[in-house]
């Protein structure tokens, strides 16, 4: 008989409920014309929602399948408070109210800003983000990178593998509560190339030259690589990679009385002009940007020795060929770029600035001034040689930095 009488008891508040689709609880007779559900107190209690563990606010975490509304308090440490599951995802704060308190501001970990930031490949840093104010509600974040394929991030927890020679790189975080705030953290993935026989005979070069499109691949032939030239002693480039072919109207040239030849320093050099010759300091003449400076002549030729050399492309001189250079060890490619020539007195027939050997020789400054007035050394290569010469100071050649050791 009991389980009859529940039985129409139940049948019978059903029967209510699909009628009415409304219910009050506490002291009120007849909810609120607009509420399924109308819940009222004698205003000293309150409504205790069901309490779950949720740690990642993209993940629905509960049983059955997600359902735009749903409402829950979470007691994940720092992210306590109610929950609403919409647009695919939860959000803190009250029903009807998504933003609760916006995200103002991101800050990242400290950098140095009067050094170079440079990863090399196989490396890997976790940056560490501050939301600001502490007490914002939703505190996701989204991690990116400009280029996943040499610097690759991940998106939940900002942490960076460094996966091969680059250039420049950008790491964004983002706040995805919809305040749209955002912070950003630059560096250079560099190029480690052995210079000596010691174990910590390396240096670290910039993977493009200077004034090259660091957004390519730094290890394969472009137009892109080439980047600007660059007379010795001037900060400012004199031409870039698209100046035309001709005369260069500013061109400094060389004075006619300089007419040596060029001499090879690679070897039969005494102990005092090596050691001249690998002084590693920096000076107003450098065009390399701050933290960065010119490769030395005894450099130069560490480099080239102690490393395998592969020569890359056809070699054939021409101003719009770009296929050739030299790769140097696994992380450091060289484009044979040429010269913008400074029409010297073995050559009057060039006239000054004009662009020659463009993909049949590479030149690449060193920091070694000949004399005050008229030479510098460079790194001059072609398809089978890669020697240190001295060339007149006025001609535009290629420069590579290397990063200003402390």
């Amino acid at each position: 008989m009991k389980k009859m009488y529940y039985l129409m008891l139940t049948i019978f508040i059903m029967s209510v409920a699909d009628v009415s689709s409304q219910v009050v609880i506490g002291n009120k007779e007849t909810p609120h014309e607009g509420a399924l559900l109308h819940l009222e107190g004698s205003g000293s209690n309150g409504l205790l929602f069901p309490k779950v563990l949720i740690s990642d606010l993209s993940q629905w975490s509960l049983e059955g399948t997600p359902i735009e509304g749903m409402t829950v308090y979470n007691t994940a440490q720092g992210k306590e408070g109610v929950l609403i599951w919409k647009d695919g995802k939860w959000s803190l704060g009250v029903a009807g109210n998504n933003a609760g308190i916006p995200v103002a501001g991101i800050s990242l970990s400290a950098t140095p800003v009067d050094l170079p930031v440079v990863f090399l490949p196989g490396e890997s840093i976790t940056l560490q983000a501050e939301v600001a104010p502490l007490n914002a509600s939703d505190k996701r974040l989204l991690w990116l990178s400009s280029n996943p394929s040499i610097a690759k991030v991940d998106a939940a927890t900002g942490k960076i593998d460094i996966l091969r020679s680059g250039g420049m790189i950008t790491i964004t975080v983002k706040a995805l509560d919809g305040s749209n705030i955002s912070a950003h953290f630059s560096f250079r993935v560099g190029a480690k190339v052995k210079a000596g026989q010691g174990v910590d005979d390396y240096l670290i070069f910039m993977s493009h030259n200077l004034g090259a499109d660091e957004t390519i691949d730094p290890l394969w032939p472009a137009k892109g690589l080439n980047g600007n030239y660059y007379q010795w002693g001037r900060v400012e480039a004199i031409a870039t990679v698209d100046t035309p072919d001709g005369i260069i109207s500013d061109f400094q040239n060389s004075p006619s009385q300089d007419i040596r030849e060029p001499q090879l320093l690679n070897s039969n050099a005494d102990p005092d002009l090596l050691q001249l010759i690998n002084t590693a300091i920096r000076t107003d003449k450098d065009p390399c940007p701050q933290g960065w400076r010119l490769p030395t002549v005894i450099e130069w030729a560490g480099v080239a020795g102690n490393n395998t050399v592969t020569y890359m492309g056809n070699w054939v001189d021409g101003s719009n060929n770009y296929t050739s250079g030299v790769k140097i060890g696994t992380d450091l490619f060289l484009p044979a770029a040429g010269m913008r020539h400074c029409g010297d007195p073995y050559a009057p027939e060039i006239p000054r600035g004009t662009l020659t050997e463009r993909n049949y020789y590479g030149n690449y400054w060193t920091s070694y001034e000949i004399n005050p007035g008229w030479n510098a050394a460079l790194l001059r290569f072609t398809q089978n040689s890669l020697p240190v010469i001295t060339t007149y100071k006025s001609q535009g050649v290629s420069v590579r930095c290397v990063i200003q050791q402390q």
